[in-house]
C-alpha cells in the first residue's frame, strides 16, 4: 500500500500505528542526542585530563574521574533506554501501519538486541575466556551492523511513501555512520526534527483528531 498521497485516506487504526512509530522515533533520537553529548563529553573529558595528568601537572583529582565516570555510565543508560524503549517500541508501530515494514523492522529489532547480547555476555566472560569473547564481540558487531542498515532501510521506505527527504538523508548518513559513528549524532538531529514534523502533520489532518 502506497501512502504517498497524504493522510487522508488512512483509517484511524493506521494512524495510531503510525503516531506510535514516528513518536518513538522522536523519543529514540532525542535520547540519542543527549546520550551523544553525555558519551563525547565524558570521552573527551577523561582524555584531555589523561594527557595532563600524563604532563605530570597537578590538576587530576578524584572528583573529575567521578564525575567522568557517571557522564559515562548516564550515556549508556540513556542510549539503552533508547534502544530498547522507543526504537523498538517505533518498529512495532511501522510494522502494524503496514507489512512492508516488517523486514526492516525485523532487521533493527534482531540486529540491536542481538548485539546488545552479545556485548553483554563477552564482558562476562571476557576474564575468564578472552578469546570467546573477542569471538562474541565481533559477532556482535556483525550484528549492529545487520541492525543499521535495516533502520537505514526502514528510513529510506518512510521517504518513499511520506516524500519526506529528511529520512532518506538521515538514512544515508547512519549509513556512513557504520564507519564513522561520531556522524549519528547529526543524523540523530535530522531524524529528530522529521519525526517531529510528521507528527505533526498526523495530527492536523483533517480526517481525525489525534492528541501527540
Amino acid at each position: 500500500m502506497s501512502v504517498s498521497r497524504g493522510f487522508d485516506d488512512i483509517s484511524d487504526l493506521e494512524r495510531g500505528s503510525l503516531i506510535r512509530g514516528f513518536k518513538g522515533l522522536r523519543n529514540y533520537s532525542l535520547l540519542y542526542i543527549i546520550a551523544s553529548l553525555l558519551l563525547g563529553s565524558s570521552l573527551l573529558w577523561g582524555f584531555i585530563r589523561f594527557m595532563i595528568v600524563r604532563r605530570a601537572l597537578s590538576i587530576s583529582s578524584i572528583s573529575a574521574s567521578i564525575l567522568i565516570l557517571i557522564m559515562g555510565l548516564a550515556g549508556c543508560l540513556i542510549l539503552l533506554i533508547a534502544v530498547f524503549l522507543y526504537l523498538m517500541d517505533s518498529m512495532n508501530g511501522f510494522s502494524e501501519f503496514n507489512v512492508r515494514y516488517s523486514t526492516s523492522s525485523s532487521m533493527v529489532k534482531v540486529g540491536y538486541l542481538g548485539a546488545c547480547l552479545m556485548f553483554i555476555i563477552g564482558f562476562l566472560v571476557s576474564l575468564i575466556i578472552p578469546l570467546i569473547s573477542l569471538i562474541l564481540i565481533f559477532f556482535g558487531i556483525m550484528l549492529l551492523v545487520v541492525g543499521r542498515i535495516g533502520f537505514a532501510y526502514l528510513l529510506t521506505k518512510i521517504n518513499s511513501d511520506f516524500k519526506e527527504s529528511a529520512f532518506l538523508i538521515s538514512a544515508i548518513i547512519y549509513i556512513v555512520g557504520i564507519l564513522l559513528p561520531p556522524v549519528d549524532f547529526i543524523a540523530s538531529i535530522i531524524l529528530f526534527i522529521a519525526s517531529n514534523s510528521m507528527l505533526s502533520r498526523l495530527k492536523v489532518s483533517p480526517t481525525s483528531v489525534v492528541s501527540v
